[in-house]
């Protein structure tokens, strides 16, 4: 037995389903935990019925109550926060399975998931997502298909646990790492957890955006050469585009849709472009064409920094009507900055991919107080 509370005056025999190579369902665990009736009773409106012992239900007055299909550690978990005086739930080895199995409880039983915020941020410490760093543009190894996977099973989780650095992070790592279309990943049995709905499609929308500015820096040398008037144009365009073909970037259009931006990135690192005719006109040919796709580049990882909490919560509609709505996103000013009052630190795109509210207030915003960016601080939208 566990004692959740030495003290406890009731009995809670949880057993675990699972399922055996037929698809069965067997009982795979089971444990018994000592706990506080009044404390259960007050977590939630289904266990005040249910541990009630002067309720409508006969089982309400027992001493001991069974509960079927119930993961342990997640409930394990869910008791300890809980019990104020109980032993600190344990993070270092819980899986984000298990991370998603306690939301799964909190759903059943109708629990807020507040109290369990602190508990989810020291889990997040002790795992190796930490190790993303929202100051480092570029990371510096080849993520699998199983960081990739763990990402998207950690959007709902920091969403819902308001884990801003954490979101941020999953955010901007999908962003830079998906092939295609990002999607996020719910592993167990609860469709009706997920994230609100549009949260991806800004996502992958912050997504597509960053191929668009990577293609405009890259393709405003075509634009300058075609409106050149000199001999020597053709050979620098062909030269150009001939060595952004050799390290994979070009064409740009089938190649942004089978890699990932950070793969083109990467790409880019090994782009190396001088004019071989050295009687090239100076005026539009003889340019440092290796500084201009590091430029683009270096504009392209910098761009996003991961949506916003915080701009999520501000900026979704939560008022009586539209118009009330609109006079509370019109209080934005620039004098404000793009993270004044939120948890991470972020520009201008991050808002924009983090507005929930309707798209003629976040453009009336853009618009009244001038904010669009100019083209030397990364680009418009």
């Amino acid at each position: 037995m566990v004692d959740i509370d030495p003290s406890g005056d009731i009995v809670v025999k949880a057993t675990e389903i699972t399922r055996n190579d037929r698809g069965e369902q067997v009982a795979s665990n089971s444990e018994t935990f000592r706990v506080r009736r009044q404390i259960m009773r007050q977590a939630s409106a289904s266990w005040s019925v249910m541990f009630d012992p002067h309720g409508p239900y006969r089982e309400g007055a027992k001493d001991v109550f069974e509960l079927d299909e119930v993961p342990i550690v997640s409930f394990e978990i869910l008791l300890r926060e809980l019990h104020p005086n109980t032993q600190a739930s344990h993070a270092e080895n819980i899986s984000i399975l298990n991370v998603w199995q306690l939301l799964g409880l909190t759903k059943k039983w109708l629990l807020k998931t507040a109290f369990l915020n602190p508990w989810f941020a020291k889990w997040y410490s002790s795992q190796r997502y930490e190790k993303i760093d929202l100051d480092t543009p570029e990371e510096e190894y080849e993520p699998t298909a199983l960081d990739v996977l763990e990402q998207r099973q950690l959007l709902f989780p920091c969403h819902r646990f308001d884990h801003a650095e954490g979101f941020a992070r999953a955010t901007r790592f999908l962003a830079y790492h998906v092939r295609g279309h990002i999607e996020e990943d719910n592993p167990i049995e609860h469709d009706d957890l997920h994230l609100p709905v549009f949260t991806t499609r800004l996502l992958n929308s912050a997504r597509f955006r960053l191929g668009l500015i990577l293609s405009r820096d890259l393709h405003k040398v075509n634009k300058t050469l075609l409106k050149a008037t000199c001999k020597c144009k053709g050979n620098t365009l062909w030269g150009y585009e001939k060595e952004l073909e050799r390290i994979g970037i070009w064409p740009f259009e089938d190649t942004v849709s089978r890699n990932s931006i950070d793969g083109l990135l990467q790409r880019l690192e090994k782009f190396n472009y001088k004019v071989a005719d050295k009687s090239a006109c100076t005026q539009n040919c003889q340019r440092n064409y290796n500084s201009i796709a590091g430029d683009a580049r270096q504009r392209t990882e910098r761009y996003f920094d991961g949506m916003c909490l915080d701009c999520m919560s501000r900026t979704k509609p939560k008022l009586k009507d539209h118009h009330s709505d609109y006079w509370n996103y019109n209080n934005f000013r620039e004098e404000d900055g793009w993270f004044r009052g939120c948890r991470i630190s972020h520009k201008q795109p991050s808002w924009y991919y983090s507005f929930m509210g309707r798209e003629e207030d976040k453009n009336y915003l853009l618009e009244k107080d001038k904010l669009r960016y100019e083209y030397d601080d990364l680009g418009g939208f």
